[in-house]
């Protein structure tokens, strides 16, 4: 028998290896991808007792509450049900969108519960359902009559009686504000938390000449209160009374940094903000509150503006430096964030049942576009919660 003219090359020790290399990384992949989401469902769930309350909901979004229950699920604390699902909308308390009619809070809800977090309390408006015909008019914008909102004396006695026997109760905008503002409601909340309402707000605006962020009102008051034209272009930082003609514009000009408005923390040691990164860029909401002589100013708002900018706030009674968490000296978490914290904008993240992912999510945050919420999120929000569930479980046990 002959042999073949051209026998076959003996197979290279490095020819074997690479299948076995390329086989390995793929395997370690998914690993590193699937071991996160094990974790995760290893972890024991978390027994806290934790009500929600949202009573923003003109319609089926859920954006007030959302991250809140993102969080929750992402942490493995017990839902209403004894699972660690937690469903946008059946678990909270507030106005339900698709059968339009609210619910208050009541002892009922707070059977068992350690914590109860306000999401929202601004409610729900005639102007939430005003077909917008002219695309100059947003009736979202615009003054109108309430449907359901606020918080009402009833549930601030039961949150009270929840609190004396240990309970613990944490707040964010819009709850002190309207329509729960200038009530007795609001007196005792506020009381409750450490915190007073000075009937004042501010919010960065992405283009003060856009109709669709500026209300026909504001506008009004400008030119009411300083007798010339709304003429203002591009970004912008407006703070005004809730109830007189006092307002203050500040355009991008007068900025001093490229973010306009930043949290600073003030005292790192608390454990609420103990794990908050001072300095994260803030483009929301402001409340302008102050804390009560029981009440404590963890961390503050810090607008970087002129000087001259910073006479006009102080000359219409606004601040530069606005506290943007403060809680009560009491037992138990009572404290009140003084901006929609929870409220991003943004769907939330593909991390919500993994552990070990949350570097990721801080590092997909670093966006340094304006108006973008998520590296605040992830630098202050989730921080801040955190530190409030493992001080109610640890003051719980």
């Amino acid at each position: 028998m002959t042999a073949p003219l051209f026998p076959p090359k003996p197979e290279s020790r490095t020819g074997r290896r690479f299948p076995v290399v390329r086989v390995t990384l793929l395997v370690v992949l998914v690993a590193l991808l699937v071991l996160p989401t094990v974790w995760w469902h290893l972890t024991p769930a978390r027994s806290v007792g934790v009500v929600v309350i949202d009573k923003t909901l003109p319609h089926a979004a859920w954006r007030e509450h959302e991250r809140v229950h993102w969080w929750l699920d992402h942490r493995r604390v017990m839902d209403p049900r004894g699972g660690v699902a937690w469903r946008y909308a059946e678990d909270y308390v507030g106005y339900a969108p698709l059968t339009k009619v609210g619910t208050d809070l009541d002892s009922t809800h707070l059977a068992g519960a350690r914590l109860v977090y306000i999401a929202d309390a601004y409610g729900v408006y005639t102007g939430d359902y005003l077909a917008d015909d002219d695309s100059t008019t947003h009736g979202e914008l615009e003054p109108s009559q309430l449907i359901y909102g606020g918080m009402k004396d009833a549930e601030v006695t039961a949150l009270e009686r929840f609190v004396a026997r240990g309970g613990s109760v944490v707040a964010e905008f819009n709850t002190l504000e309207d329509p729960t503002a200038g009530t007795a409601a609001g007196d005792r909340l506020g009381a409750l938390l450490g915190v007073r309402f000075d009937r004042w707000l501010g919010r960065w605006y992405g283009d003060l000449s856009s109709p669709d962020e500026i209300p026909s009102w504001m506008k009004e008051r400008y030119e009411r209160v300083y007798w010339k034209p709304w003429n203002f272009r591009g970004p912008g930082v407006v703070m005004f009374s809730d109830r007189e003609d006092r307002i203050v514009v500040i355009d991008s000009s007068e900025f001093t940094s490229r973010w306009p408005i930043t949290l600073e923390v003030d005292d790192p040691d608390d454990p609420l903000t103990r794990r908050v990164r001072s300095g994260q860029p803030y483009w929301y909401w402001v409340s302008g509150v102050s804390p009560t002589d029981s009440g404590e100013v963890l961390a503050h708002f810090h607008l970087h503006v002129t000087d001259a900018a910073k006479q006009r706030l102080r000359a219409m009674g606004f601040s530069s430096l606005p506290p943007a968490v403060v809680r009560h000296r009491g037992a138990g978490v009572r404290a009140y964030f003084a901006g929609d914290f929870a409220d991003v904008g943004a769907t939330p993240p593909p991390l919500r049942r993994t552990r070990g992912m949350d570097w990721m999510g801080r590092l997909q945050a670093r966006t340094k576009k304006p108006g973008r919420q998520q590296r605040f999120f992830w630098r202050v929000t989730m921080p801040l919660w955190d530190g409030m569930l493992d001080e109610v479980m640890a003051t719980s046990r």
